[in-house]
């Protein structure tokens, strides 16, 4: 799980004046948001942490983490990748995990070019799956 730090900063909105305020960033210091109350700040970076909890209240960037496309009702796209590769390895799991990925976002992101995407890794599975499963 990645971890976020709310970190307080001066900002500059004009010359010769600033604010304090409080910004939310992982440990490689990149920046998801900035707020001008620790509350906001802390009610983000929750929402960060917990990615079944919406964190699309006012103030908060655009939900480049989780974002809808990978949300299909009650089940997001992760969690049936997880589900679905738990005995696979090597270039198997991977190209599972693309498979359902492509399918699953296909309608709202990139269309038929998703579907090429899926077809490429699914003839990538049966080219190696000789070589993971030679018995089956």
């Amino acid at each position: 799980m990645k971890k976020y730090f709310i970190q307080t900063r001066a900002d500059w909105p004009a010359f010769g004046m600033f604010k304090m305020v409080y910004c939310v960033e992982d440990k490689r210091e990149k920046e998801y948001g900035r707020f001008d109350t620790l509350e906001e700040a802390q009610n983000f970076k929750k929402s960060l942490e917990n990615p079944k909890q919406s964190n699309n209240f006012e103030g908060s960037m655009k939900d480049n983490i989780n974002p809808s496309h990978y949300k299909q009702g009650k089940v997001e796209c992760i969690d049936a990748i997880e589900a679905a590769t738990i005995n696979k390895t090597g270039i198997i799991a991977s190209s599972t995990g693309n498979i359902m990925k492509y399918i699953w976002r296909c309608e709202d992101k990139n269309g038929k070019e998703d579907l090429i995407k899926c077809k490429w890794y699914l003839e990538l599975m049966i080219e190696k799956w000789d070589e993971y499963y030679p018995n089956k």
